[in-house]
C-alpha cells in the first residue's frame, strides 16, 4: 500500500483491497470476509489521515 507523496493512495477501495489481499495471505480467505467490517474501518482511517496528516510537532495517539 503505498503511502509516500510520490505514491499516494488513489482511494479507499485500493487501501481496502490491499487490507484484504494481505489478510487472506495471512489466515485465508474466509476469515479475511468474517473481517470484512474491521478492513473498511480501517481502510477509512488509513484514507483520512493519508489525506490530512498531523503537523510534524504533532505527537500521535498510536502506534504502527
Amino acid at each position: 500500500m503505498p503511502t509516500s507523496p510520490s505514491q499516494p493512495m488513489s482511494s479507499k477501495e485500493e487501501i481496502v483491497s490491499s487490507l484484504k489481499a494481505r489478510a487472506e495471505e495471512l489466515w485465508g480467505a474466509r476469515r479475511a470476509s468474517e473481517l470484512q467490517n474491521l478492513l473498511d474501518q480501517t481502510a477509512e482511517h488509513v484514507w483520512q489521515i493519508s489525506q490530512h496528516p498531523p503537523d510534524d510537532e504533532e505527537e500521535p495517539g498510536f502506534y504502527f
